[in-house]
Parts: structure tokens; sequence; C-alpha cells
């Protein structure tokens, strides 16, 4: 009982979110469009602030993979103005907080970490919302982004065992 009453407790605080297949579909856009605002925002400062060139580069691919995904969200869920979806999820806006303390080698690998966990839960969403039936137009936006998606989650792994290999040489 009181495991129930601390998970409903963190769903209403948003520290949880449901799985897309309980979600509905504007719960999932808006939920969608506040993921890409905290990639949009993890990206831009990584972008500026990470020691690797190529994760500098990654970073401005995230970036504009997340601007192109929310724009196309916005323009098939005109109702998600009904919803607060300008800010960064919570969760996107507390890592970010953390990583801004950190610097060099240490933010790289904090950014690359937070990055494909939080990509590893996407694509799960996604997936799920993909093959769901409940707005015809946001599960085929889900499924146009679904390969995009993946390839962001194996780049973030690769370039990750490319900076630990150079880092132990």
């Amino acid at each position: 009982m009181n495991r129930l009453l601390a998970v409903i407790a963190a769903l209403a605080a948003g520290a949880v979110s449901l799985p897309a297949a309980a979600q509905s579909a504007n719960d999932f856009a808006r939920d969608a469009i506040r993921g890409d605002n905290s990639e949009i925002i993890a990206g831009n400062y990584a972008a500026r602030h990470a020691s690797s060139a190529e994760l500098r580069q990654f970073a401005q691919t995230l970036v504009k993979d997340a601007t192109a995904a929310r724009a196309q969200m916005l323009k098939a869920a005109p109702s998600i103005k009904e919803f607060p979806a300008e800010g960064p999820k919570a969760s996107g806006q507390t890592e970010q907080d953390k990583l801004a303390k950190l610097s060099g080698r240490a933010y790289d690998e904090a950014y690359l970490d937070y990055t494909i966990k939080d990509h590893q839960h996407v694509v799960a969403d996604f997936e799920h919302m993909a093959q769901s039936r409940k707005q015809e137009q946001i599960n085929q936006i889900a499924a146009e982004q679904l390969p995009t998606l993946r390839q962001q989650l194996k780049t973030a792994q690769d370039l990750k065992a490319r900076l630990a290999s150079q880092a132990s040489h």
C-alpha cells in the first residue's frame, strides 16, 4: 500500500512518467516536446562545453534533430497548446543542473551517460506509441522518429566507447 502511494505521489509530482502505452496521445506528445526541449538545452550546452570535438559535433546534431522533432510534434498536436510544453522535463532540468557543475572529461562522460540512459527510455516509449492505436497522427510521428532516436542512441554508445578507449591509451 505504501509503495502504491509513493508511485502515485511520484506520478503526481511529475518525477516518474507513465510508459507510452499507458499515456494518452496528447500526454505522449507533451512529454515528447518537453524531452525535445531538454535535449535542445543540454545539447546547446554540450556543444559549447564538451572537451571532445566529436562530442560537440554530436551535441549539435542532437539539437538539430530535437528541434525538427519538436516542430513536427507541435504541428501534429495543436491541442498540446492547452498544456505547458515550453519547458524541459523536470528530470532533464535536474540532470542539466548536475552537468553544469562538471567540466572536461568528467562532463563528457556524464553527458554521454545521461544521453544514453535517456535515449533508452525514449526509444522504448516511442516504440510503444508507434504500435498503439491511440491517435494515428501521433503514432505515425513516433514511428517516423524512431530510426533517428535509435541512431542517436547507437552514436552515443559508440562515442562513449571511443572516448573511453582514448582515455585508456
